[in-house]
């Protein structure tokens, strides 16, 4: 039977097959899960006028079943500041990219975008922006775990934004001051809050004399289980917790090990999905989106905000001008065990989780324009760095300038790199006192601004010595060297960078007539 729906895209992963899996919510509000399998996974393979030589080359290869070359096709396109001509090479499966590319690196050809993951690969070539109207038509197929279930190509249908996500937040409340995993293990959790805009609940396992959105339950592990439930039924577009992936949810799991309970609340049945990396946690959930707000707000928006610290309590006060409530948290082991005062403390944890939703919903517009911008899911921009943030932005945008995208460095390049130090700007000291006839200014946008008026780009460097000069630099020899940038063929970067400054100075003119949340959030995302 065939179907056609429109939808809003929410979460997108894919099989060792190379088939994309689309997670979603259509307009009339059910969940949807969609497979398209209409692209291949491909990489390219730099070459010159021995072009035709290195795709035959490369035809004449042969591999194991599991890997196969579908496809080879001569392209001219841009590397570096240098119109090239390079082979696209097509396979069978995202596995066979790394296999196959491996063998033509080995017989000494230059391969690149053999790292690009391949969900981003997929939103890029397609032209798919998640959270913004699309359209899928295709094969219905019979899946209980979703309201619709298809498969086909899906197409972007317009520019319209999902921005009415369905969100719940969670925050937990536990027992005793120990610290570490010694914690974890011994102390229980003794309340969880949820709050969206239709649920208004804390779930403890103590009786006593409460207000009606406490539900009871007759233990920590039927606790964890009814939390389970409730994810399931409300089917949220977002979970959204302060710190989740760092506590609350490593926490729950821990908890939920301890009982045999599975944290199932992918919508394909999965379990959370725990990962660690370069000393930090992540909590992800299939076909839902995890956002952990503190991240986003420490690392893309600290920058706009007076903080002595990142607590709820800090942030909220910036945000909203609201405290929360004047408990001494310490005191809960104390309450708890002599079950008395605990209807403050479910109090002030319902409280933490209406604090969270008021200032998810406050940032919404900054996480959603960078979504736009970026083109990467919203759990990816809350724990995206700037550095992450810019690189994703050059790597959407490359495709339109037709640019191929240079390999990430090996883990020794970032060594070598690292030890190559260099002075930074000047700063001068202030001397303390009063003075007269003081000027200052400001430069516009300093660092893209000279990316821009000095072509800074690395398919730009000048080994001739003519163009753009760079001050004097002291190399790791101690000599005195000078660079050059070329002045007539603007790089790939600098006309990335002078169309975000061009798109930011044309919004902050509209705004200077009138004030627009949406278009402040947007010079905000072109800002960052």
């Amino acid at each position: 039977m065939e179907g056609r729906f429109l939808f809003y895209p929410i979460d997108i992963d894919f099989n060792n097959q190379g088939i994309i899996r689309i997670f979603g919510t259509t307009t009339e509000g059910k969940k949807i899960c969609v497979y398209d399998d209409s692209l291949r996974p491909y990489f390219w393979v730099l070459g010159d006028k021995n072009i035709e030589k290195i795709k035959n080359k490369i035809d004449d290869l042969e591999f194991e079943e599991d890997f196969k070359i579908l496809d080879t096709s001569i392209y001219s396109k841009n590397y570096l500041g240098n119109e090239i001509k390079a082979v696209k090479v097509e396979v069978n499966n995202t596995k066979a990219v790394k296999a196959v590319s491996r063998e033509i690196k080995n017989l000494g050809f230059d391969v690149k975008e053999d790292d690009i993951n391949f969900a981003k690969r997929y939103l890029i070539d397609k032209e798919i922006t998640l959270l913004t109207l699309s359209e899928i038509g295709g094969e219905l197929i019979e899946d209980i775990r979703y309201d619709v279930c298809i498969r086909g190509e899906v197409k972007q249908k317009s520019q319209d934004f999902y921005d009415d996500l369905k969100v719940i937040v969670f925050d937990i409340e536990v027992y005793g001051s120990l610290g570490g995993i010694e914690k974890v293990k011994n102390d229980p959790i003794l309340m969880i809050g949820l709050r969206g805009n239709d649920i208004k609940k804390v779930i403890t396992w103590k009786k006593f004399k409460a207000p009606d959105y406490v539900e009871f339950v007759d233990s920590e592990s039927e606790m964890i289980e009814r939390f389970n439930e409730i994810i399931k039924d409300y089917k949220p577009d977002c979970i959204v917790g302060y710190f989740s992936d760092g506590f609350d949810f490593p926490y729950i799991r821990t908890r939920a090990d301890k009982y045999d309970i599975k944290l199932d609340l992918g919508l394909d049945g999965s379990s959370v999905i725990f990962r660690r990396g370069l000393g930090e946690s992540t909590a992800k959930i299939k076909g839902i989106l995890h956002l952990d707000i503190l991240k986003f707000i420490k690392r893309i928006m600290s920058g706009s905000l007076q903080l002595d610290s990142y607590s709820l309590n800090s942030v909220a006060q910036e945000l909203l001008h609201e405290r929360k409530k004047d408990v001494n948290i310490n005191d809960i082991m104390k309450a708890w065990d002599e079950v008395k005062d605990l209807e403050k403390y479910c109090e002030y944890n319902l409280q933490d989780t209406e604090l969270t939703l008021k200032i998810f919903k406050k940032i919404l517009p900054n996480i959603s324009e960078l979504v736009k911008l970026v083109g990467v899911s919203m759990f990816d921009i809350c724990r995206m760095s700037y550095g992450k943030l810019v690189e994703n932005y050059l790597i959407k945008r490359a495709k339109e300038f037709n640019e191929i995208i240079p390999n990430k460095p090996s883990h020794r390049n970032i060594e070598e790199r690292m030890g190559m130090t260099y002075q930074g700007a000047f700063v001068m000291e202030p001397e303390p006192g009063f003075y007269q006839d003081v000027v200052f200014f400001d430069f516009m946008s300093l660092y893209p601004s000279i990316i821009v008026a000095k072509n800074i780009d690395p398919g730009t460097f000048n080994v001739k010595k003519k163009g753009y000069k760079t001050p004097e630099i002291i190399d790791d020899k101690g000599k005195k060297v000078y660079y050059y940038f070329d002045a007539k063929k603007e790089g790939f970067i600098p006309k990335v960078v002078r169309d975000l400054i061009i798109r930011r100075n044309r919004i902050k003119e509209i705004l200077k007539k009138e004030k627009n949340p949406l278009l402040e959030a947007r010079s905000y995302a072109l800002k960052t």
